[in-house]
């Protein structure tokens, strides 16, 4: 269940429906009808792939890549 909540975030920050931040962790358990737990878990994935970072007290904020976001750069080869 969580995976299919972090594809959909992720699928909504690519599509740039999300201003600076994702919403609260209260209002995703409300959204998806999960517990707060799933909803850590779905963030962790966005966490650990970098979309987000989590500021204490805050929220999650998303990560500003600029305008050549859909670029992977492989430290190795360069930019692709």
């Amino acid at each position: 269940m969580y995976t299919n909540i972090a594809n959909d975030l992720i699928d909504k920050i690519k599509h740039h429906l999300f201003e600076e931040k994702l919403p609260t962790e209260y209002e995703l358990m409300q959204e998806y009808d999960v517990s707060r737990n799933t909803i850590r878990k779905a963030v962790d994935i966005l966490s650990q792939k970098g979309l987000v970072r989590r500021v204490q007290g805050s929220g999650y904020y998303i990560n500003d890549f600029g305008p050549r976001a859909d670029q992977t750069i492989n430290l190795t080869m360069g930019v692709s």
